[in-house]
């Protein structure tokens, strides 16, 4: 593995990226729940100093260094779902993800928690989460990090994918500078019905694709929004601007790793230098048991600094703000 996010698929070694939870952390995990609930207390209440997890967070720890300064991911193994309700998981995977920063709102109803899994049943929705169809590599819209937590896996599918878009960035750096300007330039995306009240539909500035602020590369990228606010706005793209977004589409793709999360992971991705996917899936026989991710929107602490035209559903902070008059 490499130093960096600058990675190909073949150096990728995914159990080095992987951190199965000893037993004793297990437990540490399921006391600290217990203390919350003699407590009274719910998730929402809590925050990182609410709940000690000492020996956690010495793994913890590295695995945030890992995802800020090397590879970009790591893939925490081993929470208890079996032997839990969905309630306590939600507590749990909160814990953890309260560890790397402050989980944000995701979507104009203020869920700081999102549930992902199939509840359209093949309606549209802009928001893929809430579908089983195929999501092609992309960056989430308002965060430092994401983290996903697998209460249930698809029968069948439901694979997930990583790429570099630092590898992308210094592809396109060598190869075809005249495209990564146009990347730099950016593009308008479309809100989708979200974000402050006073904010347009479509972003009033163009939302650089890929960015350097003091010596680091951050990637924003969504082709649905792009393509939104180019049908909304009647301004299509040049012959430049698809060439550009076809290479990074490409780039980006041929050097995707894949690989299939299950019950009691915990992914932690840098959604500044990764962009992630999920293939299609089918859910389980059961009715009960829907192929059920939890997904963090985190704005980390102690992270780096990115151009503000990236978090632009809130002015340049991490989150979408619920659609509420101030």
């Amino acid at each position: 593995m490499t130093k960096d996010s600058t990675w190909r698929a073949q150096d990728v070694d995914l159990a080095r990226q992987t951190f199965p939870l000893a037993a004793a952390e297990v437990a540490e995990l399921e006391a600290a729940l217990a203390v919350m609930k003699a407590r009274g207390l719910s998730w929402p209440e809590t925050g990182k100093d609410d709940f000690e997890l000492p020996r956690l967070d010495t793994r913890l720890r590295g695995m945030y260094e890992e995802v800020r300064d090397g590879a970009g991911f790591v893939l925490l193994r081993g929470l208890p779902v079996a032997s839990r309700d969905k309630d306590d998981v939600r507590a749990m995977a909160w814990m953890i993800a309260t560890r790397f920063g402050r989980p944000v709102t995701q979507n104009a109803k203020g869920q700081r928690i999102a549930d992902v899994m199939d509840v359209i049943k093949g309606a549209s929705s802009p928001r893929g989460y809430h579908s089983n169809a195929e999501l092609r590599l992309h960056t989430d819209p308002a965060s430092d990090l994401i983290g996903l937590c697998c209460i249930e896996a698809a029968k069948e599918g439901g694979d997930s994918l990583l790429a570099s878009a630092v590898t992308v960035h210094a592809e396109l750096q060598s190869r075809r500078p005249d495209l990564l300007e146009a990347l730099y330039s950016g593009f308008p995306y479309a809100r989708f019905g979200e974000g402050r009240v006073d904010d347009p539909e479509i972003t009033e500035y163009p939302v650089p694709v890929l960015s350097v602020v003091d010596g680091k590369v951050s990637c924003r990228y969504g082709s649905n929004r792009i393509r939104g606010a180019a049908d909304a706005t009647g301004k299509h793209l040049d012959p430049l601007q698809v060439e550009a977004l076809t290479q990074f589409r490409e780039l980006a793709q041929s050097n995707a790793i894949t690989f299939r999360m299950g019950p009691g992971d915990f992914l932690l991705v840098n959604n500044l230098t990764l962009l992630h996917a999920r293939t299609t899936f089918q859910d389980n026989d059961d009715p009960q048991r829907p192929r059920h991710l939890l997904r963090f929107w985190i704005e980390a602490t102690d992270f780096r600094p990115v151009a503000p035209e990236l978090n632009f559903f809130n002015r340049g902070q991490c989150g979408i703000v619920p659609r509420v008059a101030a």
